[in-house]
């Protein structure tokens, strides 16, 4: 293990079977023979980190710094567990903490009826979010596969241990398992799940791998990297384990099969300001992530909102997907990508307030509600150097019991770099009708708009479509 798979911010002593002269041509001694014993135990154990970090593809930086594992799909074997430090903010901090053993007793109580009682467990609802998902280490977005891809968990946490399983939760408090209210992790059972689903069935089992992946995605994008360029590798994993549930290509995050929905996913995390650097002929971003279509192009918690796909219309269309791999591994980093989307248009004007639809080749008093856009980033005051920002309905959704409606799209921008290519800079979620008509009547406008003045750069088909590129 190299420091920053393990604690970035110390310089601790690492010993390998290189370190210590003559170990690696060690004679195995028998375990008969008492004290020797260890030292078999520890030949062994280095023999067996020599074989499994050799099967483990790696790839190395620019600058040689660092070598990083691209690809972790079994991790551990059948009788392993995997023992994390859940409370430890460094490697200072051992497995076991002085604590109070009347403070993991549960509290009971005897309820009085006026004819009989009854006796209660008192218990607290977060104790697992309080214990597991909002301890220190999960913050570590490294530490997301490890944890879901291994078969077995004995969490270290504040108050006692956890164990964490495909089949249930417990703790010292409650041995035989967690009640149910009580227990709020269930996604290595799923992961397992959607990881030997059938992908020819297109009913609920192909929906479920797509729910179990972005419930990882905002579990593992709510955690922190000391590098960013390893937004995709820290996840890789994870992606080759439901890949072949999923089916499709994998594009750097997102995948084929799941387009043009997987596009409207929602930046819903990190209270910290973070501003958005507009992408020009004249400027780009300093380092690659990935593109601006991809949640893994921002440093934040995202979210997808689920919806029955029964219900649901798609408004856009895929012509074209594509990603510059930086190495052989599909699921590692990326150096550039790009969709080719065909839909509708609509051009507006953006505002610190409000966005303004343009409904004529003057800007009517039409505007649209700030509440109604999910920004990338949380400073968008970037977007007043453009002329126009540009909304494309992706899909439309009803509900079950009545006529409302629901329309998700982009919000994008052109970067003047080569005709018809676009940036995402946020998503919309229109709710009521009177916006969704206005949106629509921006479509037709700019439709208008477009046949009389050919936009440069942009296609449009017979239909009123328009095709753009987004990197």
């Amino acid at each position: 293990m190299s420091e920053y798979l393990s604690w970035a911010n110390l310089d601790l002593a690492i010993l390998s079977k290189e370190d210590v002269p003559g170990l690696e041509n060690l004679a195995i001694i028998s375990p008969s023979t008492g004290s020797n014993q260890s030292l078999q135990l520890a030949a062994q154990w280095l023999e067996v980190c020599n074989d499994s970090h050799s099967t483990c593809q790696c790839e190395i930086s620019s600058e040689g710094a660092e070598i990083l594992p691209t690809r972790l799909i079994d991790i551990g074997t059948e009788d392993s567990v995997i023992t994390p430090r859940l409370y430890a903010k460094d490697g200072n901090e051992g497995m076991f903490r002085d604590r109070d053993p009347l403070k993991i007793q549960q509290d009971w109580c005897n309820l009085m009826g006026p004819e009989t009682s009854q006796i209660y467990c008192v218990i607290n609802r977060a104790f697992w979010s309080n214990e597991v998902n909002f301890s220190a280490l999960p913050s570590r977005a490294w530490v997301c596969q490890e944890r879901f891809l291994s078969k077995r968990n004995l969490h270290f946490a504040h108050q006692q241990l956890i164990w964490e399983c495909r089949q249930k939760g417990a703790s010292e408090t409650f041995p035989k398992g967690f009640p149910k209210d009580c227990f709020q992790s269930d996604l290595k059972s799923e992961l397992l799940k959607a990881s030997h689903s059938n992908n020819s069935d297109h009913s609920s089992n192909f929906r479920q791998p797509r729910a179990v992946w972005w419930r990882l995605v905002q579990s593992y994008s709510n955690g922190d990297l000391t590098y960013q360029t390893d937004k995709l590798v820290a996840i890789g994993g994870l992606a080759a384990a439901v890949h072949q549930s999923i089916g499709g290509k994998y594009l750097a995050g997102l995948w084929e099969n799941h387009l043009p929905y997987g596009l409207v996913w929602r930046r819903i995390g990190k209270p910290e300001v973070s501003a958005f650097v507009l992408s020009t002929a004249s400027t780009g971003p300093q380092t690659f992530i990935a593109p601006s279509w991809s949640w893994a192009s921002l440093n934040s918690e995202v979210s997808m909102f689920p919806t029955n796909s029964e219900n649901r219309d798609d408004l856009c269309r895929i012509s074209e997907s594509h990603v510059d791999l930086a190495s052989g591994d599909p699921y590692g980093q990326v150096r550039g990508g790009y969709i080719k989307v065909t839909g509708k248009l609509a051009r507006a004007e953006y505002n610190d307030t409000c966005i303004f639809v343009q409904t004529s080749n003057e800007v009517a008093p039409v505007l649209l509600e700030f509440n109604n856009f999910l920004w990338d980033y949380t400073d968008m005051t970037a977007l007043n150097q453009v002329d126009f920002i540009y909304l494309m309905p992706v899909h439309e959704t009803f509900s079950n019991d009545g006529p409302r409606r629901q329309v998700d799209g982009l919000v994008i921008y052109q970067t003047g770099r080569s005709d018809g290519e676009f940036r995402r800079s946020g998503a919309f979620t229109l709710l009521d009708a009177f916006s969704c008509r206005e949106l629509e009547s921006g479509c037709k406008a700019f439709r208008n708009f477009f046949e009389g003045n050919k936009t440069s750069g942009i296609e449009q088909d017979g239909d009123g479509n328009f095709t753009i590129t987004i990197i």
